[in-house]
């Protein structure tokens, strides 16, 4: 997986977040407390960092395999 790659992917999943929050913010106007934006928070960088970790395999086994 390129850098370009990876990026797209944490952008895409940035906006998916993003979109997400917004939709459960207009619905459940409740939801706007601090501790829903500390769980979207947690749960954007789980994603990164499992974004992050699959990159880092895809390089290691490219490295492995001599391409």
């Amino acid at each position: 997986m390129s850098w370009l790659r990876f990026s797209l992917g944490v952008l895409a999943s940035f906006l998916a977040v993003l979109f997400v929050m917004d939709f459960l913010c207009v619905t459940y106007t409740e939801l706007n407390e601090p501790w829903f934006w500390a769980v979207v928070v947690c749960s954007f960088s789980v994603v990164v960092s499992v974004l992050a970790m699959s990159k880092e395999q895809d390089d290691e086994d490219r490295r492995l395999s001599g391409e």
